[in-house]
């Protein structure tokens, strides 16, 4: 099965995301197998891409599965209690901000502005101060579980699963064939990515 460097995800969640590159802590679930690992991601059109994301679409295509599912937590070194606390006492001390301006340098402009829009209707001039608790809630939720629905891969792979067995190989010859030798991606070798390993 083919990996790539790019999982296409459903649009309806990176709107306006395209471009942005951003760390967080993402957990890939595949049936009842689950995948973490912390690093930088990139917003594509199609989907999401970057260092994480090209493991990730490894575990998949082991898994031989093209969907899955991606959390993305962009601020896992604080509780979910703690982020909470933290957005409730900004409001308070920033009630003069307008709710566009509410998560500035908290994290990504576009990702803020993206997890604001698809959790409060009102104009984004509106004054942070009419957020409600549960907003708030809300709001800490989904900076800490962004969650993105892997449809399959991109078109063109960078990386793929599979090839000659093994098995099958001494000395990079064919064990079946003699005089039939193998290298490179042609066998069945990759491995997470990193360094030189891409």
């Amino acid at each position: 099965m083919k990996q790539d460097f790019v999982l296409k995800t459903k649009k309806d969640n990176i709107i306006g995301l395209s471009g942005v590159r951003a760390n967080a802590l993402v957990t890939l679930k595949a049936g009842d197998k689950v995948y973490s690992e912390t690093g930088e991601v990139i917003f594509k059109d199609e989907g999401i891409s970057g260092i994480v994301i090209l493991n990730m679409s490894a575990h998949l295509a082991r898994l031989e599965k093209s969907e899955g599912t991606l959390s993305l937590n962009f601020l896992p070194k604080l509780s979910h209690k703690e982020l909470y606390d933290y957005l409730i006492n900004r409001k308070k001390e920033c009630a003069h901000f307008n709710i566009e301006q509410f998560l500035t340098g908290v994290i990504h402009k576009k990702i803020a502005a993206n997890i604001i829009k698809s959790i409060y209707k009102l104009s984004n001039s509106n004054s942070c101060s009419v957020l409600t608790d549960k907003d708030i809630l809300a709001i800490t939720s989904k900076i800490q579980k962004f969650e993105l629905k892997v449809v399959g891969f991109y078109d063109n792979a960078q990386v793929t699963h599979g090839g000659v067995v093994l098995g099958e190989v001494e000395n990079l010859q064919s064990k079946i064939i003699p005089g039939l030798f193998f290298a490179g991606e042609v066998l069945n070798v990759d491995g997470e990515c990193g360094g030189y390993n891409l």
